[in-house]
């Protein structure tokens, strides 16, 4: 399917820029299809459909798989994402999710953002999001202890107000034994 340029360039792939070809002006592409455009063999793009939802073929006649456009550029993305930039599949998962929520458009994205300032741009953002959770877990954590001391306050009042119930009932069975 692919030429042998394509299998050898497979092997050392990471932070090298891929030329994709130019995604042709109809409606729908067959898998075989969308490998070539992709530049990926028809059995990962399978295997990505079960792995990431928002990649879904149409599916017609005799169950074969029919993709869009858009779902051509979201398999570019998941394999820059994977192959060029090193991420696991649930960072994938993570980073589309970003993408999506921020309002993103995957044509720029997917199209040929796959040179060296977008893929240092990429890992500026993976390392913002490994910041942010630290982030997270240090305010989780601050607000945890603000919380132990508001507890321990509460302890302390509580024990000193049983200490004053003890007191006054110690008190009160003095006085009704010397009575």
């Amino acid at each position: 399917m692919h030429n042998n340029s394509q299998k050898q360039y497979s092997k050392d792939r990471r932070n090298k820029p891929v030329d994709f070809p130019p995604i042709p002006d109809k409606i729908y592409f067959t898998i075989g299809e969308v490998g070539d455009l992709c530049l990926v063999e028809p059995y990962v793009i399978r295997f990505w459909e079960h792995e990431f939802t928002q990649l879904k073929a149409a599916k017609r006649r005799c169950n074969r798989r029919y993709y869009q456009k858009e779902q051509v550029l979201l398999v570019r993305k998941i394999r820059n994402l994977l192959y060029q930039e090193g991420f696991t599949i649930e960072g994938a998962r993570t980073r589309l999710a970003m993408l999506s929520e921020s309002g993103e458009q995957l044509d720029h994205i997917a199209g040929q953002t796959t040179d060296v300032q977008g893929a240092n741009m990429d890992r500026e953002a993976k390392n913002l999001v490994a910041v942010e959770k630290i982030i997270e877990e240090k305010i989780v954590h601050v607000k945890d202890k603000a919380l132990l001391k508001e507890i321990a306050g509460d302890i302390d009042e509580i024990l000193s107000l049983i200490a004053t119930v003890a007191g006054e009932q110690e008190s009160v069975a003095e006085n009704s034994v010397g009575a």
